[in-house]
């Protein structure tokens, strides 16, 4: 009788084991693949939910179509499976403006690789893309064509302060004369950050709708800079060498020509959520956008490490609780 129970009490273990790790394998996240964008992703930068039910996102193409004009009509928004009426325009083209602002503070030498970088930019843009260079005495942004602009980056002079002391953020509050004015700093990246109130100016560039993008050339750019950028959807791009600047230069002008003005109607009733989505030249990139309420939690309302966490705990109180009864029943084979 013993023998018998004992057979019976090693199967209670084996079962418990292979419950545990079929929770395991089908618990929300076991086998969760790694989140991240890729190259080919549809970023989409601002979501202007003011004039409801008509809605205007500003969303960045993927990097292969960031050299192609694309025509209204390669951009949806979707409801679910119903699509909605969406416009587009690339805002390089008629409506975009773009000011140019160097650090002055540095050395002549640093001052030259900032020049030659600004160059770089304008000519990479579209000739009708207006561009003006910030002086430090700037009180209003007045957009000028590629020969005024190249000027007044060859006559730039070095200054003691740093462009970004107060002069900017009250510039950045100007509205522009286009539908949207991007600020790209190009900087030596000297040892202290250039941005001395980093959260006016963010507040500044927040409140006013508009990107800022530095291009650094050297790595010692200071993190402040660095999140006011991120804040307003642009980026740091550094590069130690000529080349490298180079390189940097031509993935901020990418991002600016891959920048389009999405707009859509929503339909009557709740609409939590939209997806945009961009297809061209056998490229297909979508991005979900919130319309209203919260932020969208994660699918399973828990985090990688949350699930596994419960994952485990979960299998471990099955092991405990397979001990306990097998327990239990040896008990009462004893007592038999």
């Amino acid at each position: 009788m013993r023998r018998t129970a004992g057979s019976r009490g090693h199967r209670w273990p084996a079962l418990a084991v292979l419950v545990a790790t079929v929770w395991w394998l089908s618990a929300p996240g076991a086998w969760a693949a790694p989140h991240g964008d890729g190259a080919g992703d549809l970023r989409v930068l601002t979501v202007d939910r003011s004039r409801l039910p008509g809605v205007t996102a500003i969303a960045v193409a993927p990097d292969m179509l960031s050299e192609l004009s694309l025509p209204a009509g390669s951009f949806s928004a979707r409801r679910g499976d119903r699509r909605l009426p969406t416009t587009a325009v690339r805002l390089a083209d008629g409506h975009l403006e773009v000011v140019l602002v160097l650090n002055r503070a540095v050395s002549a030498a640093a001052l030259s690789e900032e020049q030659a970088a600004a160059a770089e930019l304008v000519h990479s843009l579209p000739a009708g893309v207006p561009v003006h260079v910030y002086d430090d005495a700037t009180a209003t942004i007045r957009p000028t064509g590629r020969a005024e602009a190249e000027a007044a980056i060859a006559g730039t002079t070095r200054f003691s302060a740093s462009p970004m002391d107060g002069g900017l953020t009250s510039v950045a509050l100007t509205r522009p004369a286009t539908a949207r004015r991007e600020f790209v700093v190009l900087t030596a990246c000297p040892r202290d950050d250039p941005a001395s109130d980093d959260q006016q100016l963010a507040n500044a560039l927040s409140v006013a709708g508009q990107q800022l993008d530095v291009i650094g050339a050297g790595t010692g750019c200071g993190a402040g800079l660095a999140a006011v950028a991120r804040g307003t959807g642009g980026s740091l791009v550094t590069g130690k060498s000529p080349g490298e600047v180079a390189a940097a230069v031509d993935r901020v002008a990418h991002g600016l020509l891959a920048e389009y003005e999405v707009s859509f109607r929503l339909p009557a009733g709740a609409v939590p959520s939209v997806t945009l989505a961009v297809s061209a030249q056998n490229v297909r990139a979508e991005e979900a956008i919130r319309i209203a309420g919260p932020p969208a939690p994660p699918p399973h309302d828990l985090s990688d490490t949350a699930t596994i966490a419960i994952g485990a705990g979960v299998s471990v109180g099955l092991l405990g609780l397979t001990v306990l009864l097998v327990a239990i029943d040896r008990r009462r084979t004893a007592a038999v």
